[in-house]
């Protein structure tokens, strides 16, 4: 059993990406309540194969006493989330995700002055033939790559290296 650092992990978007971070999170036996978020039928098919503990529709209440959100949609919508999630999460919390477009989601969220969470951007691969959360596996998440780390507007080449 692993020890929680988060206790509350609210999943917004439970397709193949959301479900199978739920489900690498239930195989490490991570003791946090997972909280997918999304539409009726996805919350149902990712309860039913054990993604997450809890489902609702609403972001705002999936969100409230979150202290990990992971923002699983498509880059309009996250576009659209990310200014009103930033203004209610939690202090202290850490937002991440998944779109592709991460210098984007930066620049909103540092536009953001009373910003009070921590953000990281995450990219994850999957094969395209796995779409949906059909294709939900935890062999997707939580497994320690060295990527090259993105940098944001205002740092230097030689202010980023690998990561690991």
């Amino acid at each position: 059993m692993s020890t929680a650092v988060f206790h509350r992990i609210a999943i917004v978007g439970l397709g193949g990406i959301g479900a199978s971070l739920g489900l690498a999170l239930k195989r490490a036996a991570y003791r946090a309540r997972l909280v997918g978020i999304d539409n009726a039928e996805s919350l149902s098919k990712a309860k039913q194969i054990g993604a997450v503990d809890d489902t609702c529709t609403s972001w705002q209440e999936g969100i409230a006493g979150a202290d990990f959100v992971f923002l699983n949609t498509p880059m309009p919508e996250a576009e659209r989330l990310i200014p009103q999630i930033a203004r209610d999460l939690p202090e202290g919390a850490v937002l991440s995700d998944a779109t592709p477009l991460k210098l984007k989601i930066s620049n909103i969220l540092r536009a953001d002055e009373k910003r009070r969470f921590a953000y990281v951007g995450l990219h994850v691969l999957r094969p395209a033939s796995e779409e949906g959360l059909e294709g939900a596996s935890p062999r997707y998440c939580l497994r320690a790559r060295r990527t090259p780390r993105q940098p944001s507007s205002g740092l230097k080449a030689r202010d980023f290296s690998q990561g690991s």
